[in-house]
């Protein structure tokens, strides 16, 4: 919770600091990748999102980490694709809602045993996005994800800057109970 916090203190604070005033919404046309980190392992993250008029957009999430220690592999892999509707509470502000299909993978091999483990579900997700100026954006969502009828909820907050109007560099921290993520990634919007 403590990089939460401090994520998002950063953010504001390089909004603050940042002196151009352009008139810019949000970005939800965009493909981008990176490297992340858990409690798991290391690994990568792969984005998509299109926006397909006004208010609807389609998204989808691709994620693998693994480790191996004491001669046990592990890897964890996460698929999430979905749609939502965003509400444009202001030029620079969006709030909006998406439901998703949700998938973990599991594996663990070590000592001659091996396990692996799918659970499917479902996500309701809401949230807010805001362009700060040309060069900053950043946002936060809440997500209740449900497997197997178990309930988990899922706090989400990134923050991107733009190295050309195509280009921004981020980083994304999200946190499920125990389970905290950092993904340092390159978006490109189109």
């Amino acid at each position: 919770m403590k990089k939460t916090l401090l994520v998002i203190a950063s953010t504001l604070a390089l909004s603050l600091s940042t002196s151009s005033i352009a008139n810019t919404s949000p970005n939800w046309s965009y493909v981008q990748g990176g490297y992340t980190d858990n409690e798991v392992g290391s690994g990568f993250e792969l984005s998509a999102s299109r926006l397909l008029n006004d208010k609807v957009f389609l998204f989808g999430d691709y994620s693998y980490v693994s480790d191996s220690e004491m001669s046990i592999d592990m890897n964890l892999s996460q698929l999430s694709l979905g749609g939502g509707m965003r509400y444009e509470l202001t030029t620079k502000t969006d709030l909006f809602a998406a439901l998703s299909y949700e998938k973990v993978n599991i594996e663990i091999d070590g000592w001659g045993q091996s396990a692996d483990e799918d659970e499917n579900g479902f996500g309701m997700t809401v949230g807010g996005r805001s362009a700060f100026n040309e060069y900053l954006e950043a946002g936060a969502s809440l997500a209740l994800l449900t497997f197997d009828g178990e309930n988990e909820t899922k706090l989400k907050v990134f923050g991107q800057f733009s190295i050309t109007p195509e280009f921004s560099v981020g980083i994304s921290m999200s946190s499920m109970e125990d389970f905290d993520t950092t993904t340092v990634y390159g978006n490109f919007k189109f």
